[in-house]
Order: structure tokens, then sequence, then C-alpha cells
């Protein structure tokens, strides 16, 4: 099995009393369970449905699917419908097509090249003048392409998520994330290898004094914002303990996995893992309440992410690319400035640091392509 490092982020929403709520990004007030449960039937025929010109920038919810070319199987047609959420008296909600965008690109398992072919109808998608100023952008899980071009394109009071979930899990999720409170509660948990023999056991690169500069570079970023109290220790009791609290703020996690569990280094020689029993046991505890995920992982599929999503998280990013030490400090650079600079909530600050870092692909999604091959060493 491919091995690979993964950057956890494990984002939870707690209110600060004493701060003014300053949420930017949050999901349409509606029923995505319904909406999804006809969301291709809707799809079907948009270009023929649309309404009349004369409501601009009134699409409050946008739907990207992928479709199979007709009469070529090596293209694919990428197909964005514009729809207006209203909600009639009795509290059902409705919706109406507003616009509509079509482009064809070739099939390719490659996802550099994928990026590369559909990257101007993805920068076009968010650019409609359909669009409302606070908007959500639904991907189907399954659809080829970098969604993380939909964050850079899009305003920065659009929500844009990858629909993986069954509905009715999916609805749950996006309504905890629109009623999130405020919050920049951070707690950063480093379990990168702290000698040469620990990562010759997690077979990475046997780079120590790399891992270690990068986190002295993470304790400095915080250190300088005055923020040291968000640095815990290493320890696997006081991680499931923040993971058990889904409104204790924000977790990160630096750790190797092996794509079935997630090698934590103690440090003084000492190894200990995160298996997906340890996430669903958690989910059990917390009745299905877990934190919102983000992940920077490299080289195969997110480790444990569906788990994660299963548990209970209702927010899961992740990359399919190489992330090297260079892209993660640039991005965590950026969050933070993001929350303590911006003083923005953390889920709008790691859209933000998504946008100005750009690290490879990341998105908000749970699952992964394999990808071979790196330079620095990588999480």
């Amino acid at each position: 099995m491919s091995r690979l490092f993964v950057i956890l982020f494990l984002s939870v929403i707690g209110s600060i009393a004493h701060a003014e709520p300053q949420v930017i990004r949050k999901p349409v007030d509606t029923d995505y369970a319904e909406f999804l449960k006809d969301a291709d039937e809707h799809c079907n025929g948009c270009e023929f449905a649309l309404m009349p010109p004369g409501a601009p920038e009134s699409a409050q919810l946008v739907y990207l699917r992928a479709m199979a070319s007709e009469g070529d199987k090596t293209k694919s047609r990428l197909q964005a419908a514009y729809f207006h959420v209203d909600t009639q008296p009795a509290g059902d909600p409705t919706t109406e097509i507003t616009d509509y965008l079509e482009s064809e690109f070739p099939q390719t398992d490659d996802p550099y090249l994928s990026t590369f072919r559909t990257k101007d109808a993805l920068q076009q998608v968010p650019q409609r003048t359909a669009v409302a100023k606070q908007a959500t952008f639904v991907v189907s899980g399954n659809l080829p392409v970098d969604t993380s071009l939909l964050i850079r394109n899009s305003r920065t009071s659009d929500f844009v998520v990858e629909a993986v979930s069954d509905g009715h899990r999916f609805d749950a999720n996006m309504k905890r994330l629109r009623e999130r409170a405020y919050s920049q509660n951070v707690t950063i948990f480093d379990f990168t290898p702290t000698t040469a023999a620990a990562a010759k056991e997690m077979n990475v690169a046997n780079w120590p004094l790399a891992w270690r500069f990068f986190s002295a570079q993470l304790r400095l970023t915080f250190h300088n914002y005055g923020r040291t109290e968000v640095l815990a220790r290493r320890s696997k009791t006081e991680l499931l303990k923040r993971l058990r609290n889904p409104d204790g703020g924000v977790v990160v996690l630096y750790a190797h996995s092996d794509g079935e569990k997630i090698w934590l280094d103690l440090g003084s020689g000492k190894m200990e893992y995160l298996t997906a029993d340890d996430i669903k046991k958690i989910g059990q505890e917390t009745n299905g309440r877990l934190p919102p995920v983000i992940l920077l992982n490299c080289q195969t599929r997110a480790a444990l992410a569906p788990e994660f999503l299963q548990a209970g998280s209702p927010f899961v990013a992740t990359t399919d690319q190489q992330l090297d030490l260079f892209e993660i400090g640039s991005f965590m650079s950026a969050f933070a400035k993001a929350l303590y600079n911006a003083k923005q909530d953390v889920i709008d600050a790691y859209f933000t640091a998504q946008d100005i870092a750009n690290p490879n692909r990341l998105r908000p999604i749970a699952e992964n392509l394999r990808r071979e091959g790196v330079k620095h060493p990588v999480l």
C-alpha cells in the first residue's frame, strides 16, 4: 500500500462570546435533501427551460455535474445549472432556473490534465451575472475537475462544496455549517517525524532537519500572533479529547498515514496510531457530531476521510496531489493571517487561505486519486 503524509485539519465551529459574528461564507438556506434527490432531473434540459432575462444576480444555488458526451465516449460535458431558491408559505422549497453553462472536455485520469482542460469553464462558472452575491456551489461528487478553481474565482461570500454524502446527511451538514457560530479557536497537533529513525519507520523522506525546521516555522507563525496556546502536546489522548468536542475549535494534525491508519509520532521513539475504529467510536460517543475536517495530503487517497464523514464531520477538505512543506507553510501562514489579522471565522479562513496560497487542488471533498513522485518532504 502506498504511503503518504497527511495534514489533517479538524475544524469545529465554537462560539466566542466577546467576538462580533463575522461568518462570511455559509450554505444557502434550502432543503438540500429534496433538491439533490432530483438534482439531475432539475438539470436535464436546463438549456431549454431558462427564465426570461431580467433577474440577474438571482441564482443562490449552482449545481455542477459531468455527463458523458453524446457520440464521443472520450469526452465529457461539464454542466452548471443556476437556480433561484424560494420558499413557499408552507415551507416547501421551490427552485427556478436562471442560467445554464455547458462545455466539453476530453476525459483523462490525470488530475493535472483535467485541471488544465476544464480551467476556462470552471473560471466562468462563479463569474456569471446570474450568480447572487452570496451563493452556494454544489458539485457532484463524481465530477473529475478541480473544485478549488471555483474557490479561486468565486466571491469571498460564496460557499463551495462537493456533495459526496447522501442527501439527508448532506442537508444536515449544510445546516450545521450555515448555523455555525463565529469562531477563531485553533488547536495544533504536530505528529511529524522527530528523528531519522521515525522517518525510516514511516517510509518517508529521511530529512529530519527539514521536518524540524517546518515544525519550528509552524510554531513561529502562531507565536508571532501571540497564540502559542494553540500548540498542543504530542498525545493521542489529547487528540481524541479534542475530537470529541464539536464546539472545541479547530484541530490541526500533522501525521503520516499508510492509507489505513494515521501514524502519531509522540517523540522519544514512541509511536501510536489513529484508526478508523477510533474515529467511528468518537462518532458514536458524540452522537454523530464531529468537527469539520481539512486534510492536506499527497500520493494516495485521503486517509480516513470517508470515516470522518460517516462519523459525523460536516465538512471534509483534501487534495489529490502532493503538497510539499513549502506549500503547506504558505497555506498555514495565510490561514493564520486570515484568522488573526482579518478576524475571520475558521471555515472562512480555510477558503481565504486556499484562494491566496493555492495549494495543489485543495478542495472540499472526501475522495482522492493516486499520484506518484515527489521532490520535497511531503505530508
